[in-house]
């Protein structure tokens, strides 16, 4: 009896699901060593921006070790890099900051509400008529993140950390939809390094006037060097897995991350965990998986919405998009 050989598709998709488990573990410990430097007493512009720099040069390396360009397109370079020194390095230090304000878990659970928010400026924009499944990811994330505010209490999170993660989520959101606007030529991993040194630059500049770098020494240098690694690994295994498996099983399962952040952040630096915080978080995880996956009748506008859904975390920047993007990431 013959052997079944396995089709390269199904070959294919095991390897996108093994490299989405990946930028899963990799994202969420990024939330979690986030978190630990937050507790060490290290301040945000510094954190940010010392992980960006790691996170720039391992998105460059990868680049550079495929032969491949690590600067986006003529004409989108200081887009990029304008981006992230004034939109996304806003959303990570807002980001960071919450997490002092609440556990690493219920803070990216709350982040992960920018998936309807992407839809719903998309959906505004280009005036189409919200659809049912449209409407009951708003409903669920909505729930979700009510749910969280309601259990967190001062335990979980505080009001302040509410407003900060939803900002930083809000953040994310206008990046995406401007991202697809202003960078649609240029390689994704390309515009994700130069996003990422775009971060650094403003943040490090800044960080003498905004507590310089805290308690930076010891273990926080071991510390902010791994999460900038797993950020630019992360990032580097999400868009393999965007190739194989398109953005939304990609973004369902990058939804994981949470859990791990949670499950790392119970175990590892003594956070609690409440019934509110799991069920709110599952109602998000419905959400997520819900947005991104767009009507077969939308126009071009909410689809790509629907990629970059599936783009953003709490631990990397977003990707770029477009004919190139699409190129390097089938190669």
């Amino acid at each position: 009896m013959d052997t079944p050989v396995p089709s390269r598709a199904g070959a294919g998709s095991a390897a996108g699901i093994a490299a989405a488990l990946a930028a899963v573990l990799l994202f969420g410990a990024t939330v979690v060593l986030q978190a630990a430097l937050h507790r060490r007493g290290v301040a945000a512009m510094t954190a940010v921006g010392l992980r960006y720099v790691v996170s720039a040069a391992v998105c460059a390396g990868i680049l550079a070790a495929r032969g491949r360009t690590v600067l986006p397109v003529r004409g989108e370079r200081g887009r990029a890099f304008g981006l992230g020194a004034l939109v996304y390095a806003v959303q990570s230090i807002l980001f960071y900051v919450a997490l002092g304000h609440g556990t690493a878990g219920a803070v990216s659970m709350l982040f992960y509400t920018y998936p309807v928010m992407v839809l719903g400026i998309v959906l505004a924009r280009t005036r189409v008529r919200p659809t049912t499944r449209v409407a009951a990811a708003a409903l669920a994330s909505v729930a979700g993140a009510a749910l969280l505010v309601a259990a967190g209490s001062s335990v979980v999170l505080d009001g302040t950390g509410v407003v900060l993660a939803l900002a930083s989520s809000a953040c994310a959101a206008g990046f995406l939809v401007a991202n697809n606007s202003l960078l649609p030529r240029s390689a994704s991993l390309a515009a994700a390094a130069m996003v990422s040194a775009g971060v650094a630059a403003s943040t490090l500049v800044l960080a003498p006037f905004f507590g310089g770098a805290g308690t930076l020494e010891g273990w926080s240098w071991g510390m902010l060097l791994t999460a900038g690694a797993a950020t630019g690994l992360g990032t580097a295994a999400m868009y393999t897995a965007l190739a194989s498996l398109g953005a939304p099983r990609t973004s369902a399962i990058l939804a994981a991350q949470t859990a791990v952040a949670v499950t790392g952040s119970w175990w590892l630096l003594d956070d609690p965990v409440v019934a509110g915080q799991l069920v709110g978080g599952a109602f998000i995880f419905a959400a997520v998986v819900l947005s991104s996956r767009a009507p077969r009748s939308a126009p071009p506008a909410p689809r790509a919405s629907a990629r970059a859904a599936s783009a953003a975390t709490p631990a990397g920047p977003p990707r770029g998009g477009g004919s190139q993007g699409a190129r390097e990431r089938a190669g």
